[in-house]
């Protein structure tokens, strides 16, 4: 299960949680590759960087992070068109009705808590045809 142009970008500022989705996506034979950044402004700078090129990213998005969170990654990724070539997972330990998204509905391919990331991960992978 693997696209050459698809990377995923872990957006997990908490080591032990990126850990577990590390290992877990490894028991799943998850093999794209993957890059973890801690906050939505590290996120914006990936995608920035990689625009003009067919680099494709499906970013996990943690909700709760330092410096720019997931609700303040989405209003910026919404007003920059030219990033929306990739695919966003909302990722949290929280039940979805927990946050307002419905804003955010056009950006968002999916929403996995990480209770449930193991049996529902690979569901989303083949949602988005990955």
């Amino acid at each position: 299960m693997a696209d050459n142009h698809v990377t995923i970008l872990l957006a997990e500022d908490d080591d032990v949680d990126a850990e577990i989705l590390s290992r877990t996506m490894n028991r799943l034979n998850v093999t794209y590759p993957v890059i973890r950044v801690a906050d939505g402004l590290q996120i914006l700078k990936v995608l920035r960087d990689s625009a003009d090129t067919e680099q494709r990213f499906l970013i996990l998005l943690d909700m709760n992070m330092p410096r720019m969170n997931g609700i303040e990654f989405l209003e910026e990724y919404g007003r920059a068109p030219k990033l929306h070539q990739n695919m966003v997972l909302v990722l949290s330990n929280l039940d979805e009705s927990q946050f307002d998204l419905n804003p955010y509905r056009p950006l968002i391919n999916g929403y996995l808590t990480k209770g449930n990331f193991q049996e529902r991960f690979v569901d989303e992978l083949t949602k988005l045809q990955l």
